[in-house]
């Protein structure tokens, strides 16, 4: 997990839900960046060795941590706060790394990237504490096969190569009278 360590970047609910996995599950949980809840999440890593707190990284240790990770955890609240203006560039990032990334449901990621992670819907402590359970008994070589195709697919389809084809294409449709404005719409033929 990574970014500022606040409750609306899923801080908050990650820590109800460790306390529900049992000590046994092989978990650890590495959490790179700083934030206003930096303090009561060191004082819950003193007592719990799942947690390793790594601070602000630079880019190449945080993709190295990424790399490291079985799965990589993006849990923006969606539920309780105004997201609709939200970029996922954390989810999108995590996507590229080639890991499994379980991640709360902002704006469309289920619509388009939904076979390519594993959405938490319900932004309950009960229900990370599942979705982790069950990405646990997965097992590795299910869970690289997801982080493998999210890799692909965003290496072929949002890359900016990709988007800039996106962008010509859309152009030429306008150029050769394909696409026209629609009371303010545009709308293919």
């Amino acid at each position: 997990m990574a970014g500022p360590i606040a409750s609306y970047n899923g801080i908050d609910l990650l820590l109800s839900a460790l306390e529900q996995l049992p000590h046994e599950l092989p978990i650890e949980i590495d959490i790179a960046g700083t934030g206003s809840r930096t303090e009561r999440l060191l004082a819950i890593a003193s007592r719990d060795e799942r947690l390793k707190l790594h601070g602000l990284l630079d880019l190449d240790s945080l993709f190295a941590l990424y790399q490291k990770a079985d799965v990589i955890l993006t849990l923006r609240i969606t539920k309780s706060l105004d997201t609709c203006t939200w970029f996922p560039s954390k989810f999108l990032e995590a996507l590229v790394c080639g890991r499994c990334v379980l991640t709360t449901n902002v704006a469309h990621l289920q619509a388009e990237y939904g076979k390519y992670c594993v959405v938490l819907d319900d932004e309950t402590p009960e229900a990370l504490a599942s979705a982790m359970k069950r990405l646990v008994d997965m097992g590795s070589v299910n869970r690289d096969a997801i982080g493998r195709a999210a890799r692909e697919y965003m290496l072929s389809a949002h890359t900016w190569e990709a988007q800039s084809r996106r962008i010509v294409s859309y152009c030429d449709k306008i150029i050769q009278g394909e696409l026209y404005k629609y009371e303010g719409m545009v709308k293919i033929r």
